[in-house]
Formats: structure tokens, C-alpha cells, sequence
């Protein structure tokens, strides 16, 4: 009755019912709420239309936490290439004096910018401003803002 391996009955396995992904849940509630809270950055955190809005930079998306009245009322994801739209480069190629790495990046074009600015979340060096709801480039003193989209755009 028992004469299968392990290896064969899990090979068997093809899905997972709503059943059990309810049941998990149940089980690891108290779990999953902790690493929700976990999550939340509020050193990246943004308020706009009467909710805080926590960014959580990571290589491949940004995880964002909406808060209200101290409640995480909901967790969505973006890509880089929606929170750092083509124009904002578009927009940087205008800009002049910028410092010789800056003007190479001009050069090197889009998809290079946004990698650059997508590392700089990341490590921090791009820093949300609490006091204008603006984001600064710490290294070069450029400033963003979050678009009513939640996109990043240059603070004109």
C-alpha cells in the first residue's frame, strides 16, 4: 500500500486547490501579517489622496503598501520600467551642466538611466523628502516627484 517512494507520489503532484491555499492561510495568518508589517518602508513613504503609500525597492519590482489610519489596506507591485517612464529620460536629456557621469548617462540612453535609478532606490541614494512629497537624488541634488500615476517624474 505504501510501496511508492516519496519522489514518485510528489512528481504526481500537478496543482494546488483553493482549499488548501485557504487553509494555509488560516494556519500561517498571525505569520504572514508579521512580514506584511515587515515590509513596510517608511523611509520611502508617500502621501497622497488621504493614504501613505510605502515603496519597497527590490531588484526585479517595487512592492508598494497602501496605509490608512495605520492599516495596511493593500499591497500592489510595479515594475521599474512603469515607475520610471521613458519620459522622465526624455526629460533629462534637456537638462544642462549635470555632472560628467550624468551627461554619460545621457549617452548611454534610457535603459541605462533607469538601471541607474533603480540602483539608487535601492541603496538609498535616491531619498524620499517628507516635508514636499518629493524624492532627492542625494548624490546630484535632483528631485523627483511621484506622479499622480505613482510614477517617478522629474519635479519641474
Amino acid at each position: 500500500m505504501f510501496n511508492r517512494s516519496y519522489s514518485e507520489s510528489s512528481e504526481s503532484l500537478n496543482t494546488v486547490e483553493n482549499s488548501a491555499v485557504s487553509s494555509y492561510v488560516d494556519i500561517f495568518m498571525n505569520d504572514l501579517k508579521r512580514n506584511i508589517l515587515s515590509l513596510y518602508n517608511p523611509e520611502f513613504e508617500i502621501f497622497k489622496y488621504d493614504t501613505y503609500y510605502s515603496y519597497v525597492f527590490h531588484d526585479a519590482n517595487i512592492i508598494i503598501l497602501e496605509n490608512n489610519s495605520g492599516n495596511i489596506t493593500n499591497i500592489s507591485i510595479t515594475d521599474y520600467n512603469d515607475f520610471i517612464p521613458i519620459i522622465l529620460f526624455e526629460n533629462f536629456k534637456e537638462l544642462k551642466n549635470l555632472p560628467v557621469r550624468l551627461e554619460r548617462l545621457k549617452k548611454l540612453g534610457h535603459e541605462r538611466f533607469r538601471n541607474e535609478i533603480k540602483d539608487n532606490l535601492m541603496y538609498q541614494r535616491i531619498q524620499q523628502n517628507e516635508k514636499t512629497c518629493t524624492a532627492l537624488w542625494l548624490d546630484y541634488g535632483i528631485e523627483f516627484v511621484i506622479g499622480d500615476t505613482l510614477q517617478l517624474f522629474q519635479k519641474e
